[in-house]
């Protein structure tokens, strides 16, 4: 098998239907709802056939179990994560019937635990109170934070019961995390655009005295909510929602094309690396190659635009300078049409958008892979580690967290890899320092900042020189003109227009690759990560050498976030030939 063998295992992103539904549904309108839960997977289906679906469904009584029994009848993968201990969660369930069904529906899933939050022992949830019903809570938010599209069986009513139903759909809408005022964490993803607010609401009837739909609702109407107030209950998917799911279609074309290469694989922990951190490896390599591929072929195409913009100069000071060569005016519209047919491939490519969201993509995964080998995982809150990754840039790039999301997803709960992972990633993930060979980030922000200083420098001598050559020639012609014959006249004419001009084409260059901005990024980091080594090589206590990494996370991707917002200033422009 040759290094340019497409190895298995990098499954296309998954479009994740979540559920969140109340137990005590009348029985007259269940076959309804089931029906309306199978058309709603017949229209995402059809309007984004480049991504299959997989439903995330906890598989508690009432509309969870409708939601399930669709979803596993139609081929649909179920991942089904618990709150509790199996035995524990089961006791929750009315009678042995439903325990069985529970069990066989999940002989056809992919069953997890979520772990209890930090602090709560399994005895402490073993019976019904407050911290059993905040595990609950939990778990909705977990359903919420990793489905990109929430399916809520809800009678439209507001309750106070923690982690039921309506505050699940809450904190879906508003970010309003589901627990008492005073331990609710507030962060700023409540104030941001949220590509992760959808959900597809089916209003019901409850078993109960006043279980009709809360007004001006009726039973078994279908609509989709969003925390956009200016966005009401419609019929159809908000275009905004589904352009970003076509985005992450799009993505998954361009993975199947991929040929994975062996040797720009992840670094892998020696001996049994868990399952679900490969996972995230193969993804962060896949990823991390087709940025690769995208930034050489906008590298080219900047290179080749900016040269035929130096030789369209070239040929206009030619033809200025001797107008009877009517060549030069033919080269410069070559030029200048060769500059147009390049910038016509690149755009109908999307080279330029796809190397910047590969690039910012594959390094979320390089912290979501190497937070796994240290056995980082969520907060303890349910929620997604990196909720709040870009979302102060685009609202298109909310795709990268529906990828990040279903990383996550795939990779299961945290597995703790001891000292062995913590060390690992400290030697691959941060590094030394040490020579070019050095594998981790230390390195490679340290090398990359001495090398885009001296080519800085470079451009600015080589510009200064053009300048300042140029303008020695102007004085020369100035004062000695006359002294001339008409050749060198012209020679010298063509100098005196040509050094400025590729001074200032070169020092173009430099600022579309945004050199002088990338050289104080590369400076920053290379501090932050030399910064965590030395914390990491003072701490001792393995959960303090996750902070450590955490924070190290956090800074990476929000430094990241920043970079992407920069270089989507400096796109490949027709009008800047």
């Amino acid at each position: 098998m040759t290094a340019s063998t497409r190895e298995g295992g990098i499954q296309p992103v998954r479009l994740t239907v979540g559920i969140t539904a109340h137990r005590d549904l009348i029985a007259a309108e269940k076959p309804a709802i089931a029906r309306l839960v199978s058309e709603l997977f017949d229209r995402l289906e059809q309007r984004f056939p480049g991504t299959r679906l997989q439903a995330l469904c906890p598989l508690a009584e009432g509309g969870e179990r409708i939601f399930a029994r669709v979803a596993v009848d139609r081929g649909i993968p179920l991942l089904v994560p618990l709150p509790l201990p199996r035995s524990f969660y089961m006791q929750d369930f009315a009678d042995q019937e439903s325990r069985e069904e529970f069990e066989e529906l999940c002989e056809q899933s992919t069953v997890f635990e979520l772990p209890l939050r930090p602090g709560v022992s399994p005895e402490q949830v073993a019976r019904p109170g407050h911290l059993r019903d905040s595990e609950y809570a939990q778990l909705g938010v977990f359903v919420s934070s990793h489905s990109q599209v929430l399916v809520a069986m809800w009678d439209g009513k507001p309750s106070d019961q923690l982690g039921g139903t309506a505050q699940i759909v809450h904190y879906r809408l508003y970010n309003i995390y589901p627990a008492p005022a005073a331990t609710r964490p507030i962060g700023p993803e409540m104030l941001a655009d949220d590509e992760n607010d959808l959900a597809y609401h089916i209003a019901c009837s409850r078993d109960r005295d006043d279980g009709a739909p809360a007004s001006p609702l009726h039973p078994l109407q279908g609509a989709w909510l969003t925390g956009d107030p200016e966005t009401p209950p419609q019929d159809e998917m908000p275009d905004r929602y589904a352009h970003v799911f076509a985005m992450t279609a799009e993505f998954n074309r361009d993975l199947g094309r991929l040929a994975i290469h062996r040797e720009s694989a992840a670094p892998h922990l020696d001996g049994n690396q868990p399952a679900g951190v490969t996972r995230i490896g193969r993804r962060f390599t896949a990823v991390d190659q087709l940025a690769n591929r995208y930034q050489r072929r906008l590298n080219r195409a900047l290179r080749t635009t900016y040269t035929l913009a130096a030789l369209m100069g070239i040929a206009f000071v030619g033809y200025s300078t001797l107008p009877e060569q009517p060549l030069l005016l033919y080269a410069f519209l070559g030029f200048f049409a060769l500059g147009l047919c390049l910038y016509a491939i690149a755009r109908r490519g999307d080279w330029h958008r796809k190397y910047l969201d590969y690039r910012v993509l594959s390094e979320g995964l390089r912290v979501q892979y190497y937070w796994a080998l240290a056995g980082i995982g969520n907060a303890g809150d349910g929620r997604f580690a990196h909720e709040n990754f870009l979302q102060k840039q685009d609202p298109e790039l909310g795709w990268i967290r529906h990828v990040m999301r279903d990383v996550e997803l795939a990779a299961g709960p945290p597995v703790d890899t001891g000292d062995r992972g913590l060390e690992f990633v400290l030697a691959h993930w941060i590094g030394n320092a040490v020579g070019k060979d050095d594998p981790g980030q230390l390195g490679y922000y340290t090398n990359k900042a001495e090398q885009r200083y001296r080519l800085h420098r470079l451009t600015e001598r080589l510009g200064t020189l053009s300048l300042w050559s140029g303008m020695a020639v102007a004085v020369v012609l100035a004062i000695f003109s006359r002294d001339f014959d008409t050749a060198t006249r012209t020679v010298l004419l063509l100098l005196m227009g040509l050094l400025p001009l590729l001074a200032a084409v070169r020092g173009a260059y430099s600022h579309k690759r945004a050199d002088k901005e990338l050289i104080k990024q590369y400076r920053f980091m290379a501090r932050i990560f030399g910064n965590a080594r030395n914390r990491l090589e003072a701490t001792s206590g393995r959960e303090d050498k996750r902070e450590v990494l955490r924070v190290l996370g956090t800074a990476s991707l929000d430094e990241h976030a920043e970079w992407i917002l920069m270089h989507r200033e400096r796109p490949l422009e027709q009008s800047r030939l």
